[in-house]
């Protein structure tokens, strides 16, 4: 491989690291506890509420919980009351949202904790073969870095975010807790919003589906 193309190939890896380092937000279900007696009520209406820092992705998650719930049969509709901080006046609100409301159940959805931690790659050598055969960190990587940089790969930085998530259900009248779910979210803040905000709304609910809250 001539030094040019070995260059093309380090470039071309480089930024193949970079997009697996940044990859899309990946949601993973954690844990859920439902009431343990009584059966639930059939729901006739759910209202969906939420409480993050962000209010554009609150308003992108409750269209997105509307649609799938309405998908799977059940009558879901946006609150449209978004909730980001915890303020006398954000409360009041809060209640009013809750206590004006004809629906028989509340879905509250809010963000638990959100970590970000900043981590790195190490250089790679690429050999003749256009393969990683030794990185940085080795006294012959050094070596090679300092003498065919045409084949170096250098160390990227980059920013991991993981949040969770918690869904909750509750019954009216008495705002009964008779369900409630932990996500967990992967590269948070990395790639198209709406792609994750659907996907972390798919495994709320396939979890919900199999603790038996879906029903029609």
């Amino acid at each position: 491989m001539t030094g040019t193309l070995r260059l093309l190939f380090a470039v071309s890896l480089a930024t193949a690291l970079l997009a697996g380092c940044a990859s899309t937000a990946t949601s993973t279900f954690e844990a859920s506890w439902r009431a343990p007696d009584g059966v639930l009520k059939p729901v006739r209406k759910v209202l969906i509420v939420t409480v993050a820092a962000d209010e554009i992705a609150q308003e992108d998650f409750q269209a997105e919980m509307a649609a799938q719930l309405q998908a799977r049969g059940i009558n879901a509709v946006a609150s449209k009351a978004y909730f980001t901080r915890y303020t006398d006046a954000e409360r009041a609100r809060f209640n009013r949202v809750i206590n004006n409301t004809d629906a028989d159940a509340i879905l509250l959805t809010r963000v638990l904790s959100v970590d970000s931690k900043n981590k790195a790659t190490g250089g790679l050598i690429i050999g003749a073969n256009g393969a990683p055969v030794a990185t940085v960190n080795q006294l012959g990587g050094a070596y090679a870095a300092a003498f065919d940089p045409t084949g170096y790969v250098p160390p990227n930085d980059y920013a991991q975010t993981t949040a969770r998530a918690e869904a909750s259900l509750y019954e009216r009248p008495g705002h009964t807790l008779v369900w409630t779910a932990r996500v967990r979210i992967d590269n948070a803040d990395d790639g198209g919003v709406k792609a994750a905000i659907k996907q972390f709304v798919g495994v709320l609910l396939d979890a919900a589906e199999k603790d038996g809250l879906l029903k029609r």
